[in-house]
């Protein structure tokens, strides 16, 4: 597959305003509606408080990453700024080192910030920030350079918070051989069906998932949780850095998503960790 070249896209923006702020819960996910800009499909994914509860969390993240194929790359240049309601001067505007573009991929599939500005200042009515329980997000993207990405999409390959988008593969014939059918759930990863295989068989209560569900619900929610288990194998205990930790967790909140049988995957998570020596 041959790179493309960066996408000129002179700078394209987007804003997400986020209503009721004062009631979303803290240290949970929420998501802005899927957009395309250099041919990629991103979504901004929204902390109040995360880990310690006390900042404003703020991520861009590739929003169509099952529909790519194996081996995928994209370099992105990007800011993400929370907009003052009164004085655009006090907006707070962040973005990675000038020239260093951020690299997503299947194990980076987010980037930005755990601690974008502190929820105090955030949220003191003085501010500025918030108006009538609003806060209004950018992101302006710069470039875009895929490597291993034949065809552009735009189409999320998982459900939205906001709404849902029929999946279609850019080209079905390029995963038949990467993906393959797993216990009626749809189509998955062929990397992941051994573990998938291991701890569905421990834990059966987890296929229970499929009952009343689409068959795209199920092949993303055993997806997500295939990411996870690759995780927790491949990496070791001295690779457990801020960012690994960062990653797992963006991990486990896809699974979160999906409440897939959380009681049973939980004990399989413990187990999991166990063996792979994680905790």
């Amino acid at each position: 597959m041959k790179n493309q070249e960066p996408k000129d896209i002179s700078c394209k923006k987007i804003a997400w305003t986020i209503k009721n702020f004062s009631k979303l819960k803290t240290n949970t996910p929420y998501y802005s509606e899927v957009f395309t800009i250099g041919d990629r499909a991103w979504k901004v994914a929204l902390y109040r408080g995360r880990q310690d509860g006390k900042s404003l969390a703020i991520y861009l993240r590739v929003a169509d990453d099952l529909s790519l194929p194996q081996g995928w790359c994209i370099y992105v240049e990007y800011a993400i700024t929370v907009v003052h309601q009164v004085s655009r001067e006090n907006s707070i505007k962040r973005g990675p080192d000038e020239g260093i573009p951020s690299k997503f991929d299947a194990k980076g599939l987010g980037w930005g910030y755990l601690s974008f500005m502190p929820l105090s200042t955030l949220e003191d009515p003085s501010s500025g920030y918030i108006s009538k329980d609003e806060c209004t997000v950018e992101v302006e993207i710069y470039s875009v350079k895929s490597e291993g990405i034949n065809k552009p999409t735009s189409h999320p390959a998982y459900p939205s918070l906001f709404k849902q988008v029929k999946e279609t593969p850019a080209d079905p014939k390029d995963d038949d051989d990467d993906f393959v059918d797993f216990k009626d759930l749809g189509r998955i990863e062929k990397s992941f069906v051994p573990l998938l295989e291991e701890v569905c068989s421990s834990h059966p209560l987890l296929l229970d998932c499929k009952k009343n569900k689409s068959r795209r619900f199920t092949e993303w929610a055993f997806t997500a949780l295939g990411r996870v288990l690759q995780f927790l194998k491949n990496k070791k205990w001295k690779d457990m850095n801020d960012e690994a930790c960062e990653q797992l967790q963006y991990l486990w909140d896809e699974i979160e998503m999906s409440r897939l049988a959380r009681v049973e995957l939980a004990r399989a998570y413990s187990e999991i960790c166990f063996k792979y020596e994680r905790i």
